[in-house]
């Protein structure tokens, strides 16, 4: 069995799962840093209903995904796609927002 070729499949149509419907909790919870872990956090706790904010310091959301990892290995609108496929969950993703500059939190729950 071509345990690759099942996880590509899953990958490449993932996006047109259509949003789960959840019923939403009265906590936020706010996430400082939009990579790998942030996004994948912010994913499972919007899929269970809390109000989610990702903070990212830059000005593009990805963190390492988006600046470190070279095109050829990560392309862009791979990238583009998860992100807008956990946006369209319901969380919502601020850029340029910096922990403790520019950014006060008033979250029932923080995740750095």
């Amino acid at each position: 069995m071509a345990i690759h070729a099942l996880e590509r499949f899953a990958a490449d149509y993932m996006h047109t799962i259509p949003p789960f419907n959840v019923e939403w909790k009265k906590q936020r919870v706010a996430i400082v840093g939009s990579g790998p872990a942030g996004l994948s956090c912010a994913y499972h706790l919007a899929r269970r209903g809390y109000r989610v904010t990702v903070f990212e310091a830059l000005p593009v959301v990805g963190g390492m995904l988006r600046v470190g990892i070279p095109e050829y290995r990560l392309p862009k609108a791979v990238l583009d796609r998860e992100i807008a496929f956990i946006e369209a969950l319901g969380v919502e993703i601020k850029t340029n927002m910096r922990l403790g500059q520019n950014l006060s939190l008033e979250q029932d729950g923080i995740v750095v």
